[in-house]
């Protein structure tokens, strides 16, 4: 649940007062572990000498309690050493409405004092040694029932966990070092003139710049980007600006002399030869299995390409528009463990030409099943 946040100001007969706050759920909650509900503090603070104050509700946005307590001090004992600025109150509660803070220090004596009243007279007495003066004391005043504010939270990626691999392109003008953001951190190997451009981006104010001629990044072949193993669920997407011509790889992952039947190329996404996303995986013949649909434009504009599948069925998507399905049936993982590569497909090439960024793999989620809204800010790089 969210955090929340309550503002305010504590006055008491009208005048701004420095109270201890205590946040209390205004309803019974049930707790892991216990038989009845009941209700529990959500958050402590104290006012200002000029009464604001904030009291933070981690956790919790429900309805509060707010209840403000005066500093109704210690219950005397006999015999306990005071010190200047301590309170004592009667050992029989608030019987006089006062509380009184030592002005001298000293010890309680054996005998509790009587206790006084500065009306029409002295507000000083003595605690045994010790001298103090009386204090006027406030019932507890509460505020009832305040809904929280909810805080602002750091975005977070709910499955931030299975991300195996997050390149978002930062970094400075022509830089050749490219970050993976994932947990993984895995080596980014960068080929020809693969670079950092902050000529322009979709976030953040940099993106991957790829000239379609020998540029390409590759990415070690971790068993996460084998897409079809286990349950076959996974989302790849990136923004992507192309500015080349068709048959542009985005992703593959293949190495060296590419086969399907061999095992060493398990699947690629690209922009074919009629402009369409496309992804075509490995099903154990010469030739893949191949979805296809929509329209990628090449004229330099962001686009946001995902293709994701829920085990059974595998998606494609252009700027959160499906554009085709197809069964997840046939597809297999690759019986060797090729490398990813970016921007190109091993020795056929097909190299990318224009800007990508925030390129993520999601393994295990099938982040989108339906028509959505692509994301409007960088990918965050936490969990929740």
């Amino acid at each position: 649940m969210a955090d929340g946040e309550i503002t305010g100001t504590v006055k008491i007969d009208g005048v701004a007062a420095q109270r201890q706050l205590i946040g209390i759920s205004y309803a019974p909650q049930e707790l892991e572990g216990e038989d009845e509900p009941r209700r529990i503090v959500v958050g402590e603070t104290t006012s200002a000498e000029d009464g604001s104050y904030t009291l933070e509700t981690p956790g919790f946005i429900d309805e509060v309690i707010v209840l403000a307590l005066d500093n109704y001090g210690e219950i005397w004992r006999p015999n306990r050493a005071y010190g200047v600025g301590d309170r004592v109150r009667p050992t029989r509660g608030n019987e006089t409405g006062y509380g009184y803070d030592i002005t001298i220090a000293g010890t309680s004596g054996t005998e509790e004092p009587t206790w006084w009243v500065p009306a029409g007279g002295s507000d000083t007495g003595s605690i045994g040694a010790a001298t103090a003066q009386a204090k006027q004391l406030w019932w507890s005043v509460a505020h009832a029932p305040i809904l929280p504010t909810p805080s602002e939270v750091a975005p977070f990626d709910l499955h931030w966990e299975s991300v195996s691999l997050l390149l978002q392109f930062e970094g400075e003008n022509a830089s050749k070092i490219f970050v993976d953001s994932s947990n993984n951190n895995l080596t980014i190997t960068d080929f020809g003139d693969a670079q950092i451009s902050t000529t322009n981006s979709k976030f953040g104010g940099s993106s991957g710049l790829f000239d379609g001629a020998g540029d390409y990044l590759a990415v070690p072949g971790i068993a996460d980007f084998a897409l079809a193993s286990g349950d076959k669920k996974f989302t790849v997407e990136c923004w992507a600006r192309p500015t080349g011509s068709n048959q542009m790889i985005v992703f593959a992952r293949g190495s060296a002399t590419i086969t399907w039947a061999t095992g060493n190329l398990e699947w690629l996404i690209y922009v074919n030869p009629t402009n369409q996303l496309e992804i075509q995986m490995r099903n154990g013949a010469t030739t893949p299995a191949s979805y296809k649909g929509g329209t990628i434009s090449l004229a330099g504009v962001w686009q946001h390409l995902a293709v994701s599948s829920d085990g059974t069925t595998v998606r494609g998507f252009i700027n959160g528009v499906q554009v085709f399905s197809g069964p997840m049936s046939a597809i297999y993982a690759a019986t060797a463990s090729p490398s990813l590569e970016v921007g190109r497909l091993g020795s056929a090439g097909l190299g990318y030409s224009g800007m990508l960024h925030d390129l993520r793999i999601t393994k295990g989620v099938a982040r989108y099943t339906d028509v959505f809204t692509p994301p409007a800010d960088q990918f965050p790089t936490v969990g929740p």
